[in-house]
């Protein structure tokens, strides 16, 4: 309850100026009562619950609510996050297209991210909540636009790394502090390159040379990886090669082989012409198109920056490009943030993101600091550096058949505009905390719906094993494997993360029996 009259009043009054269409408060022996304005039952709707009466939500008429979409956050464990859209749509019978987000999260994380949805209420959406998959939904509001890729502003991160070992609790705060201050190299995660039998940046050089042929080859005819020759995808590829049957090996292949299904359908479609490589790779999804032809870009910004760092160390020297201190500060930092980070976000939202840069001279270089500097993704409307670096990129694209100054074509997704990328990245609101435990299971950072189920946060200097727990902000684009990778200076893929976390459970397994024993 709220005791205080005047409180009330403003919080009565708050209600009105942000809510007034949706919804009306009153008071309730000292307490606020906030009532929905569309709240009405009906009987089964087109794609509701059949046989029983639900509260369905639907406004009178979309146009008398705040907007015709429905912003909430959400939460998910263990799937990605078109898994996650996938479940909401098969517990709400709505269709995928009236959902719309700003960027997928990943399947291996605990995660939270707002969703739109197209003239979809918040108590439909509710009936997620229903059903025991780890897949939550709330904080909802009415919006005028929808999200869409591109729009995502950053990512908070809390990261627990468990059994740390081989340095002091000292040498950890200082690397942590270093970390904070100083930031890491802005790599693109090995999670832009897939995990594939071939390389994404592979398949996107193919595609940048319209050498179609060799990109159905790569993604139907490549050998599998060791100790894959059994999994789904392999036999596909075997059965194809020896029985040339588009349509069974389409069946074949998992739901996830959403490259090698489409391909292969297209054949399935026209079995007159089993040549048509063009056609039959234009049938992939748009967006997944983008998707090789932007690992290729990540691919020799990565190598770029190696290099660059390698000879010319942190520092801006003359011929390096950095971001425009002419322009408003605040234009730049937005900008600079933005673009590209991720370069398919800026393309599928139509917004001219790219960075304006200058070249450093002898005259300006003083102007500058390291986590100015940026490096190029290759494209039709960027510059290169004028010092080696610009034509070290252009050595390493020539060994792949590409020009990094002849990047128009007449195909609309391999006509990269290119965009810039700052070669230093550094966390914001970096936090951390050491911890002692000793059951390797043990959960060491609380989720969000542990907090609101009131439990309480972790705090131990007791145990046999050491962890941080970290928490930091990193805009889009960014990689927080990448972050990770300068402060334990290790292997950050998950496969070798989770080879790790297997040692660190069979030790502890191994360590509890035998105290046991004695």
């Amino acid at each position: 309850p709220v005791e205080d009259k005047a409180a009330r009043a403003t919080v009565h009054q708050l209600i009105r100026e942000h809510l007034g269409k949706e919804a009306v408060s009153d008071t309730v022996d000292g307490a606020i009562r906030i009532r929905s304005l569309y709240h009405v039952k009906t009987k089964d709707i087109r794609g509701g619950i059949r046989g029983r009466q639900r509260d369905s939500a639907l406004p009178v008429s979309w146009d008398e609510m705040p907007g015709h979409y429905c912003e909430f956050l959400l939460y998910k464990e263990g799937k990605d996050t078109m898994d996650a859209i996938d479940h909401i749509c098969r517990t709400t019978r709505l269709h995928t297209k009236v959902f719309s987000y700003a960027g997928t999260k990943d399947r291996q994380a605990v995660t939270v991210q707002r969703v739109t949805a197209h003239k979809v209420t918040a108590d439909r959406l509710l009936q997620v909540n229903q059903h025991r998959a780890p897949v939550r939904v709330g904080n909802f509001r009415y919006v005028k636009q929808s999200l869409r890729l591109g729009d995502l502003g950053g990512n908070r991160f809390v990261i627990v790394l468990r059994d740390v070992k081989g340095c002091t609790e000292d040498a950890l705060k200082t690397s942590l502090v270093s970390l904070s201050e100083h930031g890491f190299i802005n790599y693109y995660g090995t999670q832009r390159f897939g995990t594939g039998t071939v390389p994404t940046q592979q398949i996107g050089a193919c595609m940048l040379r319209a050498d179609w042929e060799r990109v159905t080859q790569l993604l139907l005819t490549s050998e599998a990886g060791a100790g894959q020759e059994k999994s789904r995808p392999a036999q596909a590829r075997t059965h194809w090669k020896e029985h040339q049957d588009p349509a069974a090996a389409a069946k074949l292949f998992p739901h996830h082989c959403v490259a090698e299904r489409a391909l292969l359908q297209h054949f399935a479609r026209r079995p007159e012409n089993r040549t048509d490589y063009y056609g039959a790779v234009m049938a992939m999804p748009f967006n997944l198109r983008k998707l090789y032809a932007h690992g290729y870009q990540s691919y020799v910004w990565n190598c770029a920056a190696t290099e660059r760092i390698q000879r010319y160390g942190l520092h801006p020297v003359v011929g390096d490009l950095v971001a425009d201190h002419q322009r408003s500060a605040q234009e730049a930092e937005d900008e600079a943030d933005a673009a590209l980070s991720t370069e398919d976000a800026a393309e599928t939202n139509g917004r001219d993101r790219i960075l304006s840069v200058v070249e450093v001279t002898a005259d300006n270089v003083h102007l500058y600091r390291p986590e100015d500097v940026v490096l190029p993704l290759p494209g039709h409307r960027i510059r290169y550096p004028t010092n080696d670096i610009g034509a070290y990129i252009a050595d390493l694209m020539k060994k792949d058949g590409l020009d990094p100054h002849a990047m128009e074509r007449n195909v609309d997704f391999i006509s990269l505009p290119g965009s810039y990328r700052r070669v230093l990245a550094v966390p914001r609101d970096v936090q951390w905390e050491l911890l002692r435990y000793d059951d390797p299971t043990a959960s060491l950072a609380l989720s969000d719906l542990e907090r609101l189920a009131g439990k309480p946060e972790i705090h131990s200097d007791q145990g046999r094993y050491l962890a941080i727990r970290l928490a930091f902000t990193l805009t889009a684009g960014q990689y927080a494997t990448m972050a990770l990778r300068e402060l334990m200076h290790q292997d950050t893929s998950s496969a070798y993360q989770f080879h790790l976390s297997k040692q660190h459970a069979q030790h502890a397994s191994t360590s509890s029996t035998t105290t046991a024993d004695e």
